[in-house]
Parts: structure tokens; C-alpha cells; sequence
């Protein structure tokens, strides 16, 4: 049985997100490489994916490719409305520079597991327009972790994929006892704390006014 379009899920965008842009149309070129007899013809790419534009987005596409307006539709390749949507963004540069500086300032925080803050760090480096080198975004991401969580991955192996850094961040949680079902207060660098004041011997002021004595 043919696949049909219709069984595609591709997500709405609504061009609040440059992450969600690329996925938008990494999901609409997958699908027209699976089906491509339900879409012969350029401009038949083009109505579908202008299809699923919401919010502002959509009304930039009307505005853009009414009767009577800068471009006709059938006249449009895949690339053009591609490159229209990019265009949308804005300056490149801007937001280059904006992207970077957020995943600069970017931190795991107490109570935050490894693997929560990873989802957190690929969504924001999905805002930056041009490719990062792996290593070098490694480096950034491994300086931004805990250093519990840091230095566990670094003594054992440093990573050379983001393959090996999940699995080798995912151990590290587990080895360290982050838990999402921990209390933030009870994460591994506050229980230290914790266990250090209860050994730490207790002054001869602190014993009398426990017992009593003056």
C-alpha cells in the first residue's frame, strides 16, 4: 500500500523558532522523498508546505503571495519558498550573534540532571544559523556542566561525539546519584555538604547547650 501524505505528521511553524524552521523543512523534504508522486511538481511542494504556516508566519505568506502580489505560486520552486522562509528570519549576523551569546552564558543548575540540561543545550544550539564544529561545541557544552558531572567526564575519557558525551553524562548521573525524582536540595554536591557537617565533631559550647550545662 502507497504512503500518503495524509499519514505524514508534519509540524506546523509559525516562525517563532529557527530550530523549529529547520525542522519544519527537514520533515517536508523527507516526506516529499518518500512520496514524490503526490507532489510532480514544484509548486505543488510549495502549496503544501505554505499549508501548514500558522500565526504570523502565514500572514507574512498571504501578504507575500496574494493575487496581484510579487510572486505566483506556480511560477515558485522548493528552493525559493526555502530561501523565502530563511529570509524571514532576519539578519544572520544578528542572530548569530544572539544564539551565541545565549549557549555562552548557558549553565547546568543545581537539581538539573545531565540529561535535561543536554535537551536544553541542543535546543538552544539549534538557534544558531551556521554549523558548529563538534569539538568545539563539546568543549563549550562540557564547560558549562557541573563540575561534578564535568570532571567525571573528563577523567574518564574525553568525548569525541555527542554520542559518547550523552552515554558517557548519562553514566555520569547515575554514578553520582542525580535522580529526576530527587529533590534539587538533595542532589549530590548539597548531600556532601550535608554528610560533612554531620561528621564534623561538634565544639564543647555545642555539647553543653545540648545537655543541658551551662
Amino acid at each position: 500500500m502507497a504512503l500518503q501524505p495524509a499519514q505524514f505528521e508534519v509540524a506546523e511553524y509559525d516562525g517563532k523558532s529557527y530550530g523549529k524552521l529547520k525542522a519544519f523543512i527537514l520533515d517536508l523534504e523527507i516526506m516529499f522523498h518518500l512520496v514524490p508522486n503526490h507532489f510532480p511538481a514544484e509548486s505543488m511542494k510549495v502549496g503544501y508546505a505554505s499549508s501548514r504556516l500558522r500565526g504570523g508566519m502565514e500572514e507574512r505568506w498571504v501578504k507575500y503571495a496574494e493575487v496581484g502580489g510579487r510572486v505566483k505560486i506556480q511560477d515558485m520552486t522548493w528552493q525559493d519558498f526555502v530561501d523565502w522562509l530563511y529570509a524571514q528570519m532576519g539578519d544572520k549576523n544578528t542572530r548569530c550573534l544572539n544564539a551565541l551569546k545565549k549557549l555562552l552564558e548557558l549553565r547546568q543548575t543545581e537539581g538539573q540532571t545531565f540529561t535535561k540540561y543536554y535537551d536544553q543545550w541542543i535546543t538552544e544550539e539549534a538557534e544558531y544559523p551556521r554549523r558548529i564544529d563538534d569539538e568545539i561545541s563539546i568543549c563549550l557544552f562540557l564547560n558549562s556542566l557541573l563540575p561534578e558531572i564535568r570532571d567525571f567526564i573528563v577523567s574518564k575519557q574525553f568525548p569525541m561525539d555527542w554520542n559518547s558525551l550523552l552515554s558517557q553524562g548519562t553514566s555520569a548521573e547515575i554514578i553520582l546519584g542525580f535522580d529526576d525524582n530527587d529533590d534539587p536540595a538533595e542532589q549530590p554536591r548539597t548531600k556532601r555538604r550535608r554528610s560533612q557537617s554531620r561528621s564534623r565533631p561538634r565544639s564543647p559550647s555545642a555539647k553543653k547547650q545540648r545537655s543541658g550545662l551551662k
